[in-house]
């Protein structure tokens, strides 16, 4: 009776409307103690979607909305029961997600721990696709007292794009350690797929928003130390960030001379096939708005990649880009996005490089509600050489309950082929169905503008879960079944099967055992492998109390060896821990691959060992220390530790202090490729 009353009063109250107050003071500070609170839209409570959906939530949620000149405010006062706020690293949480094109795709989230730490994220094509690399213009303040917590989340209307009148809202409030999550928008996880479409609406009454928004970043950068055979004596060099939003739709971005040295080089990952690895975007300049740079959903086609612009030369030398700027365009049911960068000549032990430009852009049109088709170019243009690129279209549809995803990659330039992907998914009540089929020839070139490296797979899969509970709030199990058909660089046909259950007790430890037999082929040997995989999740979790989480796994498979031209086994094994206590973060990774020869003996043992020391000081202070060593036969390949110090007076401005060293062993001998510093102002400006 409780389910269908709490369906009933939130369906008649899907629209809400947001006051407007021009001259309200508030003082963003984590308290809800201003007067303007009391005339804010309240909404008293949220309904629970886990572990038992459309039940009241075991804990009270009180919101309050309003907007002002400056900006949208959501307060948030979060009661707790019989505890007090766990502010550990994956303690209490509030999501806040806006829709503010209000299309019913695209979505901005706003995450706040009640330990103060905050994240963004932005969701698009109806929650299919979801991007952690991005940084938009907002702040979070949390508060705690004995038996609640107040959270302050501030928008400013410079910080957003999107349109007048209504805008799609969703808030989650998210227990520790994920022990309950209750909506606003609440929905059936165990029969449908979360998606953007379900938002309720709110209607910004009186809304202000500033249509012309200019940001002006200069940045001084003073450099000292060695950077692969190159010495700076206390080197200055400039660099600039222009950003320009036209009405709420529109907006422009320009960077000049960029200098990336405060991203963390990427971890050390055993690589034993023939295929290169895939690392993530972290630069700034291109993180922000890289949706618009990608075909639809979980694409497994980078039509566009844009690490391949300034990208690290085999001596450890990066490509040097002189500048970039990138345009977008969201109106209704139409997107046009474009990027241009620029990269200059660079010369190493090995190479020369000349300068080229990159062109990327794209066009996606929405028909119909669900349903698009997009059209992604990305081409290179290097002084004196042919023009190389890929051509993708993609034609998608994604709702709660189904997903079809249809795409095509053309290499337009060098072997002229087509590489096609079909998948499939659909949920009915609480089972999953999904399939998909893949085609890439044997010689489809990703063009130095893309990554798609798997050449020649052909392959078709199918998979089937179902979702129940046993004893509702004690235990949930999951079983997962697959199959897949594939062959590769006109290998014979092999087939895979997988048993993947899943087993969550009381959503504090989770269980993923992974059962599976695969047979394949390679280099015309035959390989037939099982395996098996258990991954333990969540241990040593208290309530009240700093947390540490702790992840262990293992498992085994069997491969060919591309580097010593053999089929072996490897055994990998892996050991996280996360621990927070207050403004302080820990975070360490051990990795082991153990390889084993044709006669299964152990041929080679590697270890991946990084630690990350954060810690946050007041007056918006924050260091960060990491260290990274790889380990092979008991000799240290490479060491790899830096230092971070920065310092945020006001949002958006920034003093920041960044150390690195870098060295590598190379026949017992040590070679320091980084030994830098490099301090950098960077004082951004508003019109």
């Amino acid at each position: 009776m409780n389910k269908f009353l709490i369906l009933f009063l939130f369906n008649l109250s899907d629209t809400i409307d947001v006051p407007y107050y021009k001259d309200a003071k508030v003082i963003l500070d984590g308290k809800l103690d201003e007067e303007i609170y009391g005339k804010a839209c309240k909404i008293k409570d949220l309904v629970q979607v886990e572990p038992v959906p459309f039940e009241s939530p075991p804990e009270s949620t009180h919101i309050f909305l309003f907007q002002t000149d400056k900006g949208f405010f959501i307060g948030l006062r979060c009661f707790t029961k019989d505890r007090e706020p766990d502010r550990s690293m994956f303690g209490d949480n509030i999501q806040v997600f806006l829709d503010t094109y209000f299309d019913k795709e695209n979505a901005y989230m706003f995450l706040v721990y009640a330990n103060g730490k905050k994240f963004e994220a932005k969701w698009f094509n109806g929650g299919e696709g979801v991007d952690y690399n991005v940084d938009f213009l907002w702040e979070g303040k949390v508060y705690s007292y004995k038996n609640y917590f107040d959270v302050e989340i501030f928008v400013p209307w410079k910080g957003l794009m999107g349109k007048k009148g209504e805008w799609g809202i969703d808030i989650v409030r998210v227990g520790p350690s994920g022990i309950y999550t209750a909506r606003l928008s609440p929905y059936d996880p165990f029969k449908e797929k979360f998606h953007i479409s379900r938002f309720k609406v709110i209607k910004m009454v009186n809304y202000v928003s500033k249509l012309i928004t200019t940001e002006v970043q200069p940045i001084l950068l003073v450099h000292n130390g060695r950077d692969f055979g190159y010495k700076y004596n206390f080197k200055y060099d400039f660099c600039s960030n222009i950003y320009f939003k036209f009405k709420e739709n529109i907006k422009f971005a320009f960077t000049f001379n960029p200098d990336f040295g405060e991203v963390e080089a990427d971890p050390f990952r055993l690589n034993l096939s023939k295929y290169p690895l895939f690392y993530e975007e972290t630069r700034p300049f291109f993180t922000e708005g890289s949706e618009f740079f990608k075909l639809s959903g979980f694409s497994p086609f980078n039509v566009f990649y844009s690490r391949q612009i300034g990208k690290t030369l085999p001596s450890g030398k990066t490509i040097p880009i002189f500048s970039a700027e990138k345009f977008f365009i969201k109106k209704d049911f139409f997107e046009f996005s474009f990027l241009h960068s620029r990269t200059k000549e660079v010369e190493d032990m090995y190479s020369f490089i000349k300068r080229a430009d990159f062109l990327v852009s794209k066009i996606r049109i929405l028909p119909a509600k669900f349903f698009s088709i997009s059209f992604l170019n990305a081409h290179k243009l290097t002084y004196k050489e042919k023009t190389k690129g890929l051509i993708g279209a993609q034609i998608f549809y994604n709702d709660s309950l189904t997903m079809l995803d249809i795409e095509s990659v053309f290499d337009n330039y060098v072997s002229h082929d087509f590489a096609q992907k079909i998948k499939f998914e659909k949920i009915i009540k609480n089972l999953t169905f999904s399939s998909s089929l893949t085609s890439i020839p044997d010689s489809f070139s990703d063009e130095e503008v893309g990554f798609i490296p798997w050449k020649g797979e052909k392959s078709f899969s199918i998979g089937l879960g179902y979702n129940f509970f046993v004893n509702k709030k004690i235990l949930y199990f999951t079983p997962l079944f697959d199959f897949g058909y594939s062959k590769e660089l006109g290998e014979p046909y092999g087939f895979s099967f997988s048993f993947n259950p899943s087993l969550t007790f009381n959503n504090l430890i989770s269980l993923l055992p992974l059962f599976g037999y695969e047979k394949s082929f390679e280099m015309e040997e035959k390989i037939e492998s099982p395996f098996f995989g258990l991954f333990i999740g969540n241990l040593f979790t208290t309530l009240t109390k700093n947390k540490v989480v702790m992840q262990v796994g293992g498992y085994a498979n069997k491969i060919y060896n591309y580097t010593k031209s053999y089929i072996g086994w490897v055994n990998t094994n892996y050991f996280n821990l996360i621990s927070n206590f207050k403004s302080l973060t820990i975070i360490s990774d051990f990795y082991q691959w153990n390889e084993f020869d044709p006669e299964g003996k152990l041929a080679q043992t590697t270890y991946s060992i990084r630690f990350v020391l954060g810690l946050n000081l007041p007056k918006r202070i924050s260091i960060r220390f990491y260290s990274h060593i790889p380990v092979s036969q008991s000799k240290v390949l490479q060491e790899r530790f830096g230092i971070f110090l920065s310092w945020n007076p006001l949002e958006k401005n920034e003093i920041k202090t960044i150390y690195n060293h870098f060295r590598i062993k190379n026949e017992d001998k040590w070679e320091t490729l980084i030994e830098k510093e490099t301090t950098k102002l960077n004082y951004s400006i508003y019109f």
